[in-house]
């Protein structure tokens, strides 16, 4: 496999915080990147130091129309550029890929019940400036057990702080 890696990805990869805040500006490989990071975890175990043996990781976006329109297309090409795919299975009507005993899947925040009981290993929130901070943004963070990434665009955390 060919990375092509940037610095975004190595500050992500590199990281020992729980929560990875990613507040760059549009087109700076900000979702490249994680998934980047997400690809090697789903294929090896790693992320980073730490290894995950058996465990769940969950992209998440506010709406399915843009999940799929953007960062589950950007995660099918990665594969298909890295010649990935034919090693890892794709369950289209539930959103998830999975290799060996890890599995890597696609929600969105249709009702805040489902989101208050997630349990998972590893978050990647892509756009949470679309979430409200105080409902949804609070009960995504809580549901998670190790690392999270989150990706802002700088222009949304400013004006929030």
């Amino acid at each position: 496999m060919d990375l092509q890696a940037s610095r975004i990805f190595h500050l992500n990869w590199n990281s020992n915080k729980r929560i990875r805040l990613n507040r760059w500006w549009t087109r700076s490989t900000k979702t490249r990147s994680i998934l980047q990071c997400l690809k090697i975890w789903l294929l090896t175990g790693r992320i980073w130091k730490i290894y995950f043996k058996n465990w769940v990781a969950s992209i998440f976006r506010k709406y399915k129309a843009t999940l799929r329109q953007t960062v589950l297309r950007d995660f099918k090409e990665q594969l298909e550029q890295d010649w990935l795919f034919k090693y890892v299975k794709e369950h289209k009507t539930i959103q998830t890929f999975e290799f060996k005993w890890r599995i890597l899947e696609f929600c969105w925040a249709d009702d805040q019940q489902k989101i208050r009981w997630w349990k998972r290993d590893i978050l990647y929130c892509n756009e949470a400036n679309e979430l409200k901070f105080k409902d949804e943004f609070w009960l995504i963070r809580e549901s998670i057990f190790d690392i999270c990434f989150m990706e802002f665009l700088l222009k949304w955390f400013l004006n929030t702080r």
